[in-house]
């Protein structure tokens, strides 16, 4: 049998996003060399690593003002793109269950990497079609996904799409520790490479 599925991708949570400071540090990454829209939010383009606490970062992000109406239009072109994906590219279509689940689900790391969420449920529309007998006696369970390229969603643009996601998320640094930041920790990161020691002393549980 001979199943094809698109590459899925969905750059919608991060609007005006493409700003990249810097490539890696201590094992955390934050931009691939080809990927523009890995970045942060265009707006931080001016703080150039002159950064002095992690409270001016909170009120940056906290007083970021989004049109609406600009998100709305820029939203959905990428529902659309995701849409056409699926129709045309796929013999399993994932359009359906993305929009009744995003606003409740984390199904993408970034704009380019979906979660083990996405993953599991392509996995059993792959298992029912291959024999419809079979789903019904699987048993999954998902694990925390461990990571070093997931991208914080803005709080606007969570408050926009009434979003119920949480607001902290793994970025790994090469196993075995784990560190659980939320927005405020990963740009705080991002935008000066030194307070990355700090953060990890806050948030690190031995």
């Amino acid at each position: 049998m001979i199943f094809k599925f698109c590459y899925y991708r969905f750059k919608g949570f991060w609007f005006e996003s493409s700003y990249k400071p810097y490539v890696n540090y201590k094992g955390f990454r934050f931009k691939p060399k080809d990927r523009p829209e890995y970045g942060l939010h265009n707006s931080f383009r001016n703080f150039n690593g002159n950064i002095h606490s992690k409270e001016e970062i909170k009120n940056k992000i906290n007083s970021l003002e989004i049109d609406k109406n600009k998100f709305f239009e820029y939203f959905n072109k990428e529902l659309e793109k995701f849409k056409y994906l699926d129709d045309l590219q796929s013999d399993f279509k994932m359009y359906d269950f993305f929009c009744l689940n995003y606003k409740k689900k984390r199904l993408f790391h970034d704009p380019f990497h979906p979660t083990n969420i996405f993953y599991e449920e392509l996995f059993k529309k792959i298992v029912k079609k291959i024999d419809n007998t079979i789903i019904n006696n699987l048993n999954l369970f998902l694990v925390k996904e461990k990571t070093d390229f997931s991208l914080p969603i803005l709080p606007q643009i969570k408050k926009i799409l009434n979003l119920d996601i949480s607001d902290k998320f793994w970025v790994f640094r090469r196993c075995p520790k784990e560190l659980y930041i939320d927005i405020y920790d990963y740009y705080y990161i991002a935008l000066s490479k030194k307070n990355l020691d700090q953060v990890i002393k806050n948030n690190f549980k031995l």
